[in-house]
């Protein structure tokens, strides 16, 4: 993953954490990496439609870094935000 993707995805996780209501956080942490298809419904398609359109930095983004479907692209946020949300500090 190319450094710029790596910043912007670490930008939208830190505003995920400020905007996501605290029991989604909890639950959304708490959950296995094999359960995290049940978040992609609600937050995932958000994430793609309000944040993934074709004129966005991230999009472009991973465009770059060869990922085109959207669908793959949240999938790939939520892992990675399940991912921070899970280290230890």
């Amino acid at each position: 993953m190319n450094m710029s993707l790596e910043k912007a995805l670490h930008t939208l996780y830190a505003s995920l954490k400020i905007i996501l209501p605290n029991q989604l956080l909890e639950n959304f942490a708490k959950a296995t990496i094999e359960d995290l298809h049940y978040y992609h419904s609600g937050v995932g398609v958000s994430i793609r439609n309000n944040l993934l359109h074709s004129g966005s930095k991230l999009y472009g983004l991973f465009m770059e870094a060869g990922i085109s479907h959207k669908d793959d692209m949240s999938v790939r946020i939520l892992n990675g935000f399940h991912q921070q949300l899970n280290q230890s500090d």
